[in-house]
């Protein structure tokens, strides 16, 4: 009755929506209300998360498996929750789920025309299929071949200058900046049919996590033009570069807060969920000295190889780059701390050639609520705030 009356009764005419959260060890799902009013928050009325299989030797075809079963019980969850129909699904996606590059479109004319947004389409097209000439025709298979579901432009540049409001302006040469994400179109079928099974929707809105988590972000923090975005999934850490508020480079490496897990687990001979149990009374520190010791040491040896494969991928992506100072994490809380120690390690600093001491910033829970309103004893979980938060500013 109270999803009835808000969707139908209310002047800001809310809508649910619901939200699926695609990550490297866990499906995450939620439904939220958002209203066209953009003075009123967005409401999370459940947020829930369910486990991709823990075993990391998987093949890509099983993991894939793994993953449609972790949906299919998320999509059940929501349904099962009674709270209404959603006439919106917006899926987010983290690696190994989908790519992504940043493109750069240049264009001039030897006398001066004023740009307006068909210019824009028009160039924002032309790239997109010389992309898809130059990448996605060399995929024979059409149901392995990517789809691309994100082209977004981050910046105009118009006479080597940034402009916010360019449209409308007399200009000659205009430079553009344009992120595209891409997932196999396999992927997205299989995402799509469940979903139609649950709520019969015939079209899912797809995006990239790595860029959603960017555009928040930067908003959030308008005084930093120049930061790193780390995203520590379960099994796989995404970076992002960005320059200039521009999302320049974005890489991914095979390691993530399970890797840690698994190190410890190794190390004390024990399960993956005790290691995670006395990893956390560690890291709050409820254990003895003795203890203590037992599982700092192949912590340790997991951080030092986790910060290794940091590096390398910082390294393949900015060779002629400082490392922004700022950086912005985005992780599961047990782990945060760890990931925060280990990043700012004085020999890693010197490595990196950061602009300056780096100044790391958890996007946490606590920055996050104040923009959206929840139910009663609704878990907060960043990832679904975050998601929430960028597809209410969409609407």
């Amino acid at each position: 009755m109270y999803i009835m009356s808000f969707l139908f009764g209310n002047k800001n005419k809310g809508e649910l929506v619901a939200i699926l959260d695609i990550g490297s060890s866990r499906v995450g799902g939620a439904l939220v209300i958002i209203s066209k009013n953009k003075s009123v928050k967005p409401k999370i009325l459940l947020s829930i998360k369910n486990p991709i299989t823990e075993d990391h030797n998987l093949n890509l075809q099983k993991f894939t498996m793994a993953m449609e079963k972790s949906l299919r019980k998320t999509l059940r969850d929501i349904e099962k929750a009674k709270l209404g129909s959603p006439t919106r699904i917006v899926c987010f996606l983290s690696s190994p789920w989908y790519t992504s590059q940043n493109r750069t479109i240049s264009f001039s004319k030897n006398v001066p025309f004023i740009l307006n947004q068909k210019v824009i389409d028009e160039l924002t097209a032309r790239e997109i299929k010389l992309f898809e000439i130059d990448h996605l025709q060399k995929y024979e298979n059409e149901l392995l071949k990517p789809r691309i579901i994100e082209s977004k432009i981050t910046q105009i540049m118009l006479q080597g200058y940034k402009v916010e409001n360019p449209i409308g302006k007399k200009v000659e040469q205009i430079e553009m900046s344009l992120f595209l994400s891409m997932s196999p179109g396999k992927i997205l079928e299989s995402i799509e049919k469940e979903v139609f099974k649950i709520f019969h929707l015939p079209k899912i809105e797809f995006a990239s996590f790595i860029f959603s988590s960017y555009a928040i972000t930067r908003d959030l923090f308008i005084d930093k033009e120049n930061f790193l975005l780390i995203d520590i999934g379960g099994e796989i850490t995404d970076i992002a570069i960005i320059k200039n508020n521009v999302l320049l480079e974005s890489i991914s490496f095979p390691m993530g807060s399970n890797f840690l897990l698994r190190r410890i687990a190794e190390g004390l001979n024990k399960s993956v969920e005790e290691s995670k149990s006395l990893l956390n009374m560690c890291l709050d520190d409820q254990l003895n000295e003795v203890e203590k010791e037992k599982v700092s040491k192949p912590l340790h040896t997991a951080k030092q190889e986790w910060l290794s494969m940091f590096q390398q991928s910082l390294g393949s992506v900015a060779t002629d780059l400082l490392i922004p100072e700022n950086i912005y994490l985005i992780t599961d809380k047990p782990l945060t701390s760890c990931f925060i120690e280990t990043i700012t390690r004085e020999e890693f600093s010197q490595y990196a050639l950061a602009e300056k001491k780096f100044e790391i910033t958890s996007l946490n829970e606590q920055i996050l609520h104040n923009f959206c309103d929840f139910e009663t004893d609704v878990s907060r979980d960043r990832f679904i705030i975050m998601e929430t938060i960028f597809t209410s500013k969409k609407m």
